[in-house]
């Protein structure tokens, strides 16, 4: 496995943490992949869902480069009610909560540097019945290529 893909799953780790049962406000479900052009038939909302948005190679060095990851993750609620707002804060809150963990020290062995950022909510247009908030988690770590 790749080291991106153990960071993603760490993250989808983290959030499969949110549920009732421990001491959330909410119970998502969670999956890999974009939110885009979800609608609420395709999934059970309230629904937290995980797709990098980029691996920027940055200071490459002789058989060393620093990897930039951009993770996005959307939290989505069903909109239908006509006050959905506080539904929408409560999977705020949960997705923060369980995130802030990965920011301590050796969270994540190797990481070089966590940023959390985002936090935009988008409300329902067109007819849809979505609303959702939106992070970005930017996770620097080293990828050392072995001398031959």
């Amino acid at each position: 496995m790749t080291r991106g893909t153990e960071l993603v799953d760490a993250v989808i780790d983290a959030l499969n943490g949110i549920s009732t049962a421990n001491g959330f406000k909410t119970d998502p479900a969670v999956f890999r992949g974009r939110a885009d052009g979800l609608s609420t038939g395709d999934i059970t909302l309230p629904a937290i869902a995980i797709a990098t948005l980029a691996s920027t190679p940055t200071n490459p060095k002789p058989r060393t480069v620093r990897k930039d990851r951009e993770i996005n993750i959307t939290g989505l609620i069903n909109a239908l009610p006509s006050d959905y707002e506080p539904a929408l804060d409560e999977l705020d809150e949960d997705i923060t909560r369980a995130l802030l963990p990965l920011t301590e020290i050796d969270a994540l062995p190797g990481v070089l540097q966590i940023q959390f950022s985002g936090g935009e909510y988008a409300h329902p247009e067109g007819g849809s019945n979505m609303a959702s908030v939106s992070y970005t988690l930017t996770v620097s770590y080293p990828l050392t290529i072995p001398k031959p």
